[in-house]
């Protein structure tokens, strides 16, 4: 039997292992001729252009979905702490014991902890020295939540902005290929949007109380001025600085 025979009848597998060899060991031509003869197939595929614009839709996705998400789960993250905890009997509420939120019980341990912790002497106290380490202990307690709960109303409705702007970002990448966003969002990101929109009622209740923070100002300085966080704000800068970016890393995808 020829050489040539044995070469055109060896299977993918030796061919390949006496390709890696004779690339080893550094034999050109014993290289190319099992290449030569590994004979042609023919393959039927998808039109090229239609498999990259898709390809390119996929890509354009991931980018959207990588925008959208970290904004979304912060926010997701903060509102939790923000909301009343879930696990606490129903007949409780009816007697008079609010639901208690997640942000006051992490407050209320971390403040009593340092209190009742700095009160070496407590065990020897009288009972007036009792009350006012627990006046204290209260007054902690509720200034520290106070302060927290500002803060995380900031970080929640900047957070929901974040992912606003995102959002805005995407619409306009798909506005400059001529690619309808609300089917382009909805192909890519639908989970996240869903999410975002359940964030509204968290978001509301910052709003609300960055409202009553800055009218608490306003009641004690009596003027001033302070910054109010408005959630349906978008960053148009950062917005077409993302769309920018789309258009320059998803080349299949433009506009003529």
């Amino acid at each position: 039997m020829a050489l040539t025979t044995k070469y055109e009848r060896l299977d993918p597998d030796e061919r390949m292992r006496l390709w890696l060899a004779a690339t080893a060991r550094g034999d050109e031509s014993e290289r190319h001729h099992l290449l030569a003869t590994a004979g042609e197939s023919t393959v039927r595929m998808l039109n090229l252009g239609v498999a990259d614009r898709m390809d390119a839709l996929a890509r354009a996705g991931a980018v959207a979905r990588m925008a959208l998400i970290g904004p979304v789960e912060s926010a997701e993250m903060v509102a939790r702490l923000l909301s009343p905890t879930p696990l606490w009997p129903e007949g409780f509420e009816k007697k008079g014991f609010p639901r208690p939120r997640i942000l006051e019980q992490v407050v209320n341990l971390a403040s009593g902890k340092a209190t009742w912790t700095v009160e070496k002497q407590l065990d020897h106290s009288d009972d007036d020295e009792f009350d006012r380490v627990r006046l204290l202990g209260d007054a902690i307690s509720t200034a520290a939540a106070a302060a927290v709960e500002e803060l995380l109303s900031v970080a929640l409705i900047g957070a929901f902005v974040r992912a606003r702007t995102s959002v805005s970002g995407v619409a306009g990448w798909c506005d400059a290929v001529l690619v309808d966003s609300d089917d382009f969002l909805a192909y890519a990101c639908a989970d996240l949007l869903d999410r975002l929109d359940a964030l509204k009622p968290a978001v509301d209740s910052a709003r609300e109380v960055l409202r009553v923070q800055r009218d608490r100002w306003f009641t004690m300085r009596g003027k001033g001025d302070l910054p109010f966080h408005d959630p349906d704000h978008v960053d148009a800068d950062s917005a077409a600085a993302l769309a920018a970016m789309m258009r320059k890393y998803l080349p299949s995808l433009r506009a003529n």
